[in-house]
C-alpha cells in the first residue's frame, strides 16, 4: 500500500519524467489502481499537488497536469477552441463511423473513459450529444446503441462520390479507429 507522500513523489516524478506531459488527464480510479492505494489517499495528494500548481482538478473531467503558470481556468480550450467534451465528442464520432452498425451495442461509457483517459462525466456529456444528432440511442440500463442515422452517415463517408464536405463528420472520420484502441498513457 502506498502512502500518501509516496504517492506525491511518485506523481511528481512521472511529471518530472514526461511519462505525464503538461495537459495528460488522469482520473481518481487510475490512480488508486496504478499506486495501489485508496481512492481517499488519492483524493489528499491531488488537493496536495494542486496546491503546489503540479495539477488541476475539474469536476467532471479530471485532474490534468498543469504547465507552471496554467490552469483550465486560462487554457479551457485547445488551439481551435475546442473544449475537452468537444474534443471527445468528434474522436468518439470518428469512432463510431465504420465500426458499428445498425442495432449493435456500444462499448460502455466506462470503457470509452478508461480507454480515452477522461473521466466518465465527459464521455457522458460527449455521447449526449451525439444522441441529440440522433446517430446512437439509449436503451436504459442495456447501455447505448448504433441507430440506422449511424449506418447513413458511415456509408455517406465510405462512399467516394459522397461529397464529404456534406457530411458533418471530421475528416478523420474517414479513418475509423476503434474507440477502445486509442493511444493514452498510464
Amino acid at each position: 500500500m502506498t502512502t500518501l507522500r509516496e504517492l506525491i513523489d511518485g506523481v511528481e516524478q512521472q511529471v518530472a519524467s514526461g511519462r505525464y506531459p503538461p495537459g495528460h488527464v488522469l482520473t481518481i480510479k487510475r490512480l488508486s489502481s496504478y499506486y495501489c492505494c485508496s481512492p481517499g489517499t488519492v483524493h489528499r495528494a491531488v488537493a496536495a499537488l494542486q496546491a503546489k500548481g503540479v495539477v488541476d482538478i475539474r469536476l467532471g473531467v479530471g485532474i490534468r497536469i498543469c504547465q507552471p503558470g496554467q490552469s483550465w481556468d486560462t487554457d479551457d480550450a485547445d488551439e481551435a477552441g475546442q473544449s475537452l467534451t468537444q474534443q471527445v465528442e468528434i474522436r468518439i464520432r470518428a469512432s463510431l463511423i465504420g465500426w458499428y452498425e445498425k442495432g449493435s451495442r456500444l462499448p460502455t461509457v466506462q470503457a470509452w473513459s478508461d480507454a480515452l483517459g477522461v473521466a466518465p462525466s465527459t464521455i457522458s456529456a460527449a455521447v449526449q450529444r451525439i444522441k441529440r444528432d440522433g446517430l446512437v440511442e439509449s436503451r436504459g440500463r442495456a447501455g447505448y446503441f448504433a441507430t440506422p442515422a449511424l449506418a447513413k452517415a458511415a456509408a455517406a463517408v465510405a462512399a467516394p462520390d459522397a461529397g464529404r464536405a456534406a457530411s458533418t463528420t471530421r475528416a478523420d472520420a474517414a479513418r475509423p479507429m476503434h474507440p477502445l484502441a486509442a493511444d493514452h498513457h498510464a
